[in-house]
């Protein structure tokens, strides 16, 4: 059975870093344009607007608002398709794009000029667009030809109110950062070493502080793959995550409190520095007594003497 586009969403990046040694398809949001794409995704959730299909520009600017903009929204970024077509082409290949991949919803996220020019194809009276702004538009049913489509609303994300509904659409509360913030996991990394367990701390990223890998648990991925991912991020390690977990504890951060679930990690691989993504950190192999001592966290500091205990 074809399927067609009966709805297009289309997403545009905010401003980007001034970055002269960065290319186009290199050159990073500010954050500000990340938040601005976490807004508009939540947005398309709380109206039930979630996409069927995304398409992205290969530029990193216009990738990142689109995974943004879907984990804001509830989903993942993993069925994100990137299209060489939607960088910065003509309307006709933005539309051999869409008719290649349709869907009931699909969003594009691009850039403000050939966005523009594909909302015009559609609906030639609406305005144009601006960075940081999504357009919805009905088409109809089978048709990508030019003026078959009539623009619902043009939403920017400075427009919306700051803050996201938690813990979920129809929330109650408002946070500073999307809902899936506030769930997170870590690794503990763990060896034995000369018939004692040893446990691998790393440093913040500031440097100022000791603690374990940790992060948000990110749509898509359990929060074992998570924790794996934070510790070859953030520590340069490989290993064996154990599905149980050993503890959770509570973080304060982004104006509220994460919920921190634990899980240990056999080491069976420590990365070189070159292949170490946040080499600037410093890891340092310590006995589970001084890692309870080093941590911050009262809490994770009995996970810790709990685990290493046994």
């Amino acid at each position: 059975m074809t399927m067609f586009v009966q709805e297009l969403l289309l997403l545009c990046h905010g401003d980007t870093k001034a970055d002269k040694d960065a290319g186009d398809l290199e050159r990073g949001l500010k954050s500000r344009s990340k938040r601005q794409a976490q807004k508009l995704g939540s947005w398309l959730q709380v109206n039930g607007l979630e996409p069927d299909i995304t398409l992205a520009s290969p530029a990193d600017c216009a990738r990142v608002s689109a995974e943004k903009a879907l984990k804001a929204g509830g989903g993942t970024a993993r069925d994100i398709v990137t299209d060489a077509r939607l960088h910065r082409a003509p309307v006709v290949d933005h539309i051999s794009a869409l008719s290649e991949r349709a869907g009931p919803r699909v969003l594009c996220s691009g850039h403000t000029d050939t966005l523009t020019d594909l909302l015009r194809h559609f609906a030639p009276d609406a305005p144009p667009l601006r960075p940081g702004m999504l357009a919805q538009l009905r088409l109809r049913e089978g048709a990508l030809q030019a003026g078959t489509g009539r623009l619902q609303r043009m939403v920017a994300a400075d427009d919306l109110p700051d803050g996201f509904p938690y813990p979920g659409p129809g929330g109650s509360e408002r946070r500073p950062r999307p809902a899936y913030y506030y769930t997170q996991s870590a690794a503990l990394p763990y060896r034995h070493h000369k018939g004692a367990v040893e446990v691998l701390m790393v440093t913040s990223s500031s440097g100022r502080t000791w603690g374990i890998p940790k992060g948000i648990c990110e749509p898509g991925l359990t929060p074992q793959e998570s924790a794996a991912k934070e510790a070859l991020e953030e520590a340069g390690v490989i290993g064996r995550i154990r599905e149980a977990c050993i503890g959770r504890y509570d973080h304060a951060k982004w104006g509220a409190t994460c919920a921190v679930t634990v899980y240990p990690m056999s080491v069976t691989k420590i990365l070189s520095g070159k292949e170490w993504d946040e080499s600037h950190r410093k890891r340092k192999w310590v006995s589970s007594k001084e890692a309870s001592a080093r941590v911050a966290h009262p809490d994770l500091a009995r996970i810790i003497a709990a685990f290493t205990g046994r």
